[in-house]
């Protein structure tokens, strides 16, 4: 769990509600709070009382609708010599509406440029700062409401940085910048109502996850309500250790269980034949599997050559910034490349004796595979969140189905 006495972290919408919990969550373990609202008055008392706690804290204020307010609040931090390691977007609006047909333009513009266009603005101002250092935490809040057409231009702005989140997850893939999500569930807040089941003040451990995460795996999202009844360190003790939640429906068939590889150096191990290999290295295969498995390969130092798939989507250019071909244009001979299978089982075996067909060497047959969440390397840290992969051909045994 990542230390986070000392750090510097923003908190947006820190006046009231869940921002508020937050910040004095953050505070709780040392680490230091920029608190922004609309107005520094707002976060006046916040600031007071989490100085008390024996944390440094500094207000600042921008209309999140005003890009150029954002720009004077970029500013001032940088003007007190301030460093953010952390930021939490969290300021949102909502705009319930009963006859949500004859909702405004100007009421779309508004809850996108707040709830979407300012929090992009913020992750592409500190997310290159961050790389330079190498380190940084980025966590966008959001929301799975559903069913709820009042509430309809809310749940599309939250959709949409649902999507915005994960596609920078892959911009900052394999470095020690994670950018996650966090769903904070119904609270009684300013937005949540007093309808709601939960008071604020439980969310203060889940959403926490996302900062102390050291996992080096971005996109996911922390999803708060089950650890509304926990600390911060049974929160991610249990979120290190529960299977995934969420998993497409394309792997959903082939899921299965994998406990025999363990541990970052048993899979070295077993697949030193592939690492050292002078060879060219190739993954066949496309889309999230291939994706999957380069992370995989770079998280252990192992670089990738090409992706090879049997048709090249028009305008497709790379995978995770490694040049995709099609089987009749990559540029090595089959003799130079060692190919890796990147598929689901039931399409393995077919690429497999296509590819042999052809010429190549496939060292072996990988598929993607859903496990628990406890492959770890020698520091405790896991090395991977949903997906793990293996070749199903190496010892010589089949798959266990789950």
């Amino acid at each position: 769990m990542l230390e986070l006495k000392g750090r510097w972290a923003l908190v947006t919408g820190a006046s009231r509600g869940i921002g508020q919990q937050t910040a004095l969550a953050l505070a709780e373990y040392g680490c230091n709070l920029v608190l922004h609202s609309r107005k520094k008055i707002h976060t006046e008392k916040l600031e007071l009382q989490l100085k008390q706690k024996n944390v440094m804290a500094l207000s600042v204020e921008a209309d999140l609708e005003d890009m150029r307010q954002i720009d004077r609040m970029f500013a001032e931090i940088e003007e007190k010599g301030i460093r953010i390691d952390i930021v939490y977007n969290i300021a949102a609006v909502i705009n319930n509406v009963l006859d949500f047909f004859s909702i405004s333009e100007t009421d779309y513009t508004k809850m996108f440029q707040i709830n979407v266009v300012a929090v992009a603005k913020i992750c592409n101002y500190y997310i290159p700062r961050m790389l330079e250092r190498n380190f940084g935490r980025i966590i966008n809040v959001v929301s799975f409401i559903n069913n709820e057409p009042k509430a309809m231009v809310y749940g599309a702005s939250k959709a949409a940085l649902i999507k915005l989140t994960s596609e920078m997850a892959y911009a900052v893939n394999g470095t020690n910048v994670m950018i996650n999500m966090a769903e904070p569930g119904w609270l009684r807040t300013g937005m949540g109502t007093e309808n709601a089941p939960n008071p604020v003040e439980k969310c203060r451990a889940g959403m926490l996850l996302g900062a102390v995460a050291n996992d080096g795996i971005s996109g996911r999202i922390f999803c708060v309500p089950p650890y509304y009844e926990c600390s911060l360190e049974e929160a991610y003790k249990r979120e290190s250790r529960k299977p995934a939640a969420y998993m497409p429906d394309f792997l959903q068939e082939n899921a299965c269980i994998l406990p025999k590889v363990t541990s970052i150096s048993d899979f070295k191990h077993k697949y030193q034949e592939f690492m050292q290999s002078s060879k060219k290295k190739i993954v066949f295969g496309g889309g999230n599997q291939a994706k999957f498995f380069i992370d995989i390969f770079r998280y252990l130092q192992c670089d990738i050559d090409a992706v090879m798939c049997t048709c090249r989507p028009e305008g497709v250019q790379s995978i995770r910034n490694i040049p995709l071909y099609s089987l009749d244009e990559l540029p090595y001979s089959q003799e130079e490349c060692v190919v890796v299978i990147a598929l689901t089982e039931k399409y393995v075996s077919g690429a497999r004796n296509q590819l042999s067909d052809m010429g190549y060497r496939v060292l072996e047959s990988y598929s993607v595979l859903y496990t628990e969440r406890n492959w770890c390397s020698e520091d405790g840290e896991r090395i991977s969140d949903i997906y793990q992969y293996r070749a199903d051909t190496f010892t010589g045994k089949g798959m266990d189905e789950s």
